[in-house]
């Protein structure tokens, strides 16, 4: 039978290295957010290694047959694009601790969020788990968080229109709405009339600016694909990666760094 509390007690156990320098005020954004940062060099170390398997690099390494060898195997293997499967595999992962702790630290922090948590009928809670979770020392919302499906955009939604009783795509598109560092111009290169059918108000001859709209629209769209493709990597073992996908990987990290930087201040205004 399946022990809940033991595997909340080593997922945390496995995290006391990082909860040792966690920020009081920012604990769920320290848990992920270096991670990401090195996630988001992985691309830099896949140009390095391009760059050094150049066969003008090569050429130019005498007396350094090993590596010249290590280098050619490199060249031809194709690990470069299998390093880059990684990235959308990382990312999800950091976007799932991020909501299971978010998940926790709105129903801990107390009504309507724990009132709405009894929503969660698939969940149960009997007196011996209460008494196993006081023994060691849990929170009910560590608890439940553990246990909501979290393997889609979708799931997210849901579960956190359920906890605080509103749309959390909605909040994310306010919160859009009002961030002006999201808002940014853009240089102007092709046709006005394209850029205003893709949801880009024209500023000046030159310069474009997305509208709230179509920042939140991308950026819930590339989040989706990240999910899907997290998915395809983990359970299919095509050795082609097409082009669509490879698209993906290359937005992956700055989408999911600015869904998790929107989603942080929304949470954060829930919890003050």
């Amino acid at each position: 039978m399946r022990n809940i509390i033991d595997e909340i007690l080593e997922k945390k156990a496995r995290n006391i290295p990082i909860r040792e320098w966690l920020e009081p005020s920012r604990p769920r954004w320290d848990l992920v957010s270096n991670r990401i940062s090195r996630i988001g060099t992985i691309h830099q170390a896949i140009d390095l290694l391009e760059f050094v398997c150049h066969e003008s690099a090569i050429e130019e390494m005498e007396g350094y047959d090993e590596m010249k060898n290590k280098i050619h195997v490199i060249q031809y293997s194709g690990v470069l694009n299998e390093i880059s499967r990684y990235i959308p595999i990382g990312l999800i992962a950091c976007i799932e601790a991020y909501f299971r702790q978010v998940y926790a630290d709105l129903i801990d922090f107390g009504d309507p969020y724990k009132s709405n948590a009894a929503d969660f009928s698939d969940i149960k809670f009997s007196i011996r788990t209460a008494i196993s979770l006081e023994k060691a020392e849990l929170s009910i919302g560590d608890f439940i968080s553990h246990l909501l499906p979290i393997s889609s955009f979708e799931n997210i939604e849901s579960t956190m229109t359920k906890l605080t009783g509103g749309s959390f795509s909605e909040a994310l598109q306010k919160e859009v709405e009002n961030s002006n560092e999201l808002q940014q111009p853009e240089i102007l290169m092709g046709d006005k009339e394209d850029y205003i059918r893709r949801g880009y108000l024209i500023i000046s001859d030159n310069l474009v600016l997305p509208t709230s709209q179509k920042i939140h629209r991308d950026m819930l769209s590339t989040i989706k694909d990240v999910f899907e493709l997290r998915h395809r990597l983990c359970h299919e073992a095509s050795s082609i990666m097409p082009d669509r996908d490879d698209s993906i990987i290359s937005g992956a990290t700055s989408s999911v760094l600015k869904f998790l930087v929107v989603s942080e201040a929304v949470v954060e205004r829930m919890l003050s």
